[in-house]
C-alpha cells in the first residue's frame, strides 16, 4: 500500500543518522534483501527519498527488484491498485518475485498450495482428531474450483 511507502519515506527523511549498511546486512541475513529494495526503491519513484549511492547501486543491479518496481508504479499511477489475483488473494506474484531465494519462491508456493484458510475450515467441518487434514483439503478445494473456474 501507498500509505506504507510514504510512512518509510518519512521515517527515512527525518533520520539523518541511519544505518544504512547495518539495515542491508539484516535485509540480506534474513533473505528479505529484494524487499527492501523494492520498498525504498517505491520510496524514491514516488516520495523522491533521498537514498545512499551504494542503496541505489543494489537497487539498478537487482533487475527483479527493479521490474516489479516499475510494475507497480505504472499500476499505482493508472490508478489500478487492485489486487485481484486469479489464483488466490492470498497469492500475490510481486510477494514472488520479491523472495530473494528459489527455496524461499518455492516454500510461499507451498504454504500457497497446502496452508488451510478459512474456507476449508468453514466448508469441511472436522472433529478433532482429523484436523490435520485440512493440509489435504486445501489442495483439493483448488483443484476443484480451478476446474469449475471459481477463485480460490
Amino acid at each position: 500500500q501507498l500509505e506504507h511507502v510514504f510512512s518509510i519515506a518519512m521515517l527515512l527523511s527525518r533520520n539523518d543518522s541511519f544505518d544504512w549498511h547495518r539495515m542491508m546486512d539484516l535485509a540480506h541475513r534474513f533473505r528479505c534483501k529484494r524487499m527492501v529494495i523494492i520498498g525504498l526503491g517505491l520510496c524514491r519513484t514516488f516520495f523522491d527519498t533521498a537514498l545512499p549511492q551504494t542503496i541505489c547501486q543494489d537497487s539498478d543491479r537487482d533487475r527483479k527488484a527493479a521490474r516489479v518496481v516499475k510494475y507497480l508504479t505504472q499500476r499505482i499511477t493508472q490508478g489500478d491498485v487492485s489486487y485481484a489475483e486469479t489464483l488466490s488473494w492470498r497469492f500475490s506474484p510481486i510477494h514472488f518475485q520479491a523472495r530473494d531465494h528459489t527455496e524461499d519462491r518455492i516454500r510461499y508456493l507451498l504454504r500457497m498450495i497446502f496452508c488451510p484458510t478459512m474456507r476449508e475450515w468453514i466448508n469441511y467441518p472436522l472433529p478433532g482428531r482429523m484436523l490435520f487434514l485440512y493440509y489435504l483439503l486445501r489442495p483439493y478445494r483448488l483443484i476443484k474450483e480451478g476446474v469449475t473456474k471459481k477463485h480460490a
